[in-house]
């Protein structure tokens, strides 16, 4: 056997390692090299010290002029506990021959090591969110796994929390998502889930009781090859529960592979790497400061007119330099280049859809102020671009003045939807915010971004579950070549449906209301089921919206003070906020 040692600083300016593009950061990377084996040789190389192995190398195989090569790649260990006599660590086969390719020197190593330490140190400080699983679009974190599992276990790897997560998907060697007919028992360390079968999982995710490592396990009914997994976090703040998220599988000999560890070092390294490769070891090292590094993120960013001509995987970096999963209140300059920051971001993800959730960043947007910065960034960057300017509302980011630059067809859409309702004898007439612009102003309110109608649905003294198989069945009996019916939330936790008209392209909310003795019960302030006077919805009036008469209920003005308080008539862009304002 033939051995080569291969230095590899020139990684550092290009940051791949290896033949046939074997990727590896080269602030992973300890060594590397190659040896000779035969043609259908495959070698497993360690790395060891006198009693334990501490990393195995990344291997790929190549042939040149006849001659076949293990090209190996050995990465900085996750240890500094290394024991060994002699001063030297060894590089083997790690077979029954032990065979000894070659030492290294303890103190190169230990060198890599404090190197490795100073830079997870610093990537750790510069961001704080190092993890970050979701976005403005939610996305998913797809995990690559090819191999074959008998369970999978989901956790939160050494705190005390809850385990809360929107889904879990496995993909089996075609990519296809592996059904709740293929899974044996869904297990778990604790449940606030109501029901959780495998069919309950697929559907409506996970969220443990407050627990030490709380864990959730899907097993199988016979060993399946896993080709991926897909893991949505919670939409919210609280997606930062994830931050410690560890997944493991088991294989049919019953070992325990890790598929996947949120904070794990190597990508920490991987990260730095990138990091530098994109901006320069000029401006990004471990001298900096934080907001020296969020300047130079921001400057590279801001290079281009169009921010949406970068390529997507740096844009995906910035949500790990944002506060959004530090418990470290960020004020003055770091702030201000983080909302600037996050507005590359945002206006990034507006070419897939305008409307954006901005839940997740909550902790950076906690003021009426950080919210306007944050709009009139947007709108800066959009405006570069010749991109129609936006606004930010309760519901996430929309276009601006959505209803009132073209509320000619959100007039006809509602007139089209209240006749046909009409037709159904539910009594339908305009409600909440659309209500409050035509009572305030006979138009929609500029900073809205949708329009609401609410019907009454018939008998009395209905359960919440009742109310909802009542309202969709009404929906239903609406001409299906002229709307598109669906719930507002798949579990109907709200009670509302999105009615879009095929005809315009308008999507309007419909709510509905019953009585219960004197009270009329509706959704009312944060989406919460409560009971009003009756009185104020028994009768019906006709408004002017846009010159055009619409059905209001018999007393506006008491809805609307039941709804918004006694000062709905002052105009409040920030009234009833998805999180508190300071």
């Amino acid at each position: 056997m033939i051995e080569q040692e291969i230095l590899s600083y020139t990684a550092v300016q290009n940051g791949l390692i290896g033949k046939g593009n074997q990727f590896m950061a080269w602030a992973c990377q300890l060594i590397e090299g190659r040896v000779e084996v035969s043609a259908s040789e495959r070698v497993v190389i360690v790395l060891k010290d006198d009693h334990f192995v501490l990393a195995y190398a990344s291997i790929t195989y190549c042939s040149e002029e006849e001659i076949h090569w293990a090209h190996y790649v050995i990465p900085v260990p996750d240890t500094e506990n290394v024991t060994t006599s002699s001063g030297f660590v060894t590089i083997c086969l790690d077979d029954e021959s032990g065979t000894v390719i070659r030492e290294l020197p303890v103190s190169r190593l230990k060198e890599k090591l404090n190197e490795r330490s100073l830079y997870i140190a610093f990537l750790e400080y510069v961001a704080p969110s190092f993890g970050f699983i979701g976005g403005a679009l939610n996305q998913p974190l797809d995990i690559i796994s090819q191999h074959v599992f008998t369970s999978v276990r989901i956790s939160l790897r050494g705190v005390k929390d809850f385990l809360n997560f929107s889904s879990f998907s496995l993909f089996d060697r075609d990519d296809t998502p592996i059904t709740p007919e293929a899974i044996k028992a869904i297990r778990f360390s604790s449940s606030k889930n109501a029901k959780l079968d495998p069919e309950s999982f697929a559907a409506g995710g996970f969220h443990s009781e407050l627990d030490q490592t709380p864990w959730v396990e899907i097993e199988l009914k016979k060993p399946k090859f896993i080709s991926r997994f897909r893991f949505i976090n919670r939409g919210d703040k609280w997606g930062v529960r994830s931050k410690p998220l560890c997944i493991t599988g088991e294989d049919i000999d019953g070992r325990t592979h890790e598929v996947h560890n949120n904070l794990n070092n190597t990508e920490k390294l991987t990260l730095y790497s990138k990091v530098q490769n994109l901006l320069g070891k000029r401006k990004f090292h471990p001298d900096m400061t934080r907001e020296q590094v969020l300047s130079f993120l921001l400057s590279y960013f801001d290079v281009l007119n169009d921010i949406t001509e970068h390529d997507e995987q740096d844009i995906q970096l910035i949500p790990y330099f944002l506060s959004s999963w530090s418990k470290t209140l960020v004020t003055g300059p770091e702030a201000l280049l983080e909302l600037k920051l996050l507005a590359v971001y945002l206006v990034f993800y507006m070419k897939v859809q305008t409307s954006l959730n901005l839940l997740c960043f909550e902790d950076l947007l906690a003021t009426r102020s950080a919210l306007q910065t944050l709009e009139l960034e947007i709108n800066h960057k959009r405006a570069r671009a010749d991109l129609p300017l936006i606004e930010i509302t309760k519901h996430g980011t929309a276009l601006a003045s959505k209803l009132t630059a073209k509320y000619g067809k959100f007039v006809e859409s509602l007139k089209m939807l209240i006749a046909d309702l009409d037709n159904l004898n539910v009594r339908p007439c305009l409600a909440y915010g659309t209500l409050l612009g035509a009572v305030r102003d006979n138009k929609f309110i500029p900073h809205d971004d949708d329009v609401d109608i609410i019907i009454e649905l018939p008998g009395q003294n209905l359960s919440i579950p009742d109310a909802l198989a009542v309202h969709e069945q009404i929906a239903a009996q609406l001409d299906e070549d002229k709307y598109v019916i669906n719930r507002a939330t798949k579990s109907g936790a709200n009670l509302n449906l999105h009615v879009y008209v095929i005809k315009t392209g308008v999507l309007i909310d419909l709510f509905p209301y019953w009585l219960n003795n004197d009270q009329a019960m509706l959704h009312m302030e944060k989406m919460q089921i409560r009971g009003i006077p009756k009185h104020i919805m028994s009768e019906r009036k006709m408004i002017k919206l846009y010159e055009e008469d619409m059905p209001i209920p018999g007393d506006p003005q008491s809805f609307l003070t039941e709804r918004y308080g006694s000062t709905w008539s002052t105009p409040d862009k920030f009234h009833e906020w998805p999180w508190k304002l300071k």
